[in-house]
C-alpha cells in the first residue's frame, strides 16, 4: 500500500467513526477542534515543531482542504 493509499484509508476510518458517534454538527465540530489540536500536540511532542509552526501547519491544511472541497463542489 503506498502512502497515499494508508493516508486515505486513515481518513477513511476517521470519518466512518466521527460519523458514527457524532448526532449533530455541534458534536461533529467538538471533535474537528479536537482533532486539531491533537495534530498540533502530536507536531509538537514528535515532530519538535515550535508553537507556531504547528498552528502554520494545520492552517495550511485547512487551506488545502478548502481548496480541495471547492474544488470537489463545484
Amino acid at each position: 500500500m503506498s502512502a497515499t493509499e494508508e493516508h486515505n484509508a486513515l481518513a477513511r476510518e476517521f470519518v466512518m467513526k466521527v460519523a458514527g458517534a457524532t448526532r449533530s454538527h455541534s458534536e461533529l465540530m467538538v471533535v474537528v477542534e479536537s482533532t486539531l489540536l491533537a495534530a498540533m500536540l502530536l507536531s509538537r511532542k514528535l515532530y519538535n515543531l515550535p508553537p507556531h509552526g504547528c498552528v502554520e501547519m494545520v492552517e495550511m491544511a485547512v487551506q488545502q482542504a478548502t481548496d480541495r472541497f471547492t474544488e470537489k463542489a463545484s
